[in-house]
């Protein structure tokens, strides 16, 4: 299944690298309610509803 997600995004840093690059970070969350996704996790003890996304990623500028 295929929906649209919303992230929350900070930049993190940025600048020149040791190679003469220059790159920039970023971190991003969301939380993705899994009956969004036809999931279920109601059989399990302890279910779970949502799970968080935390996602981590750097560039480097071409």
């Amino acid at each position: 299944m295929t929906r649209k997600v919303t992230f929350d995004v900070d930049h993190i840093g940025g600048g020149d690298d040791p190679w003469g690059g220059y790159r920039q970070g970023f971190e991003a969350t969301t939380t993705l309610n899994l009956a969004d996704f036809d999931i279920d996790m109601s059989q399990f003890p302890e279910p779970m509803h949502s799970v968080d996304l935390y996602v981590v990623l750097e560039g480097i500028r071409q």
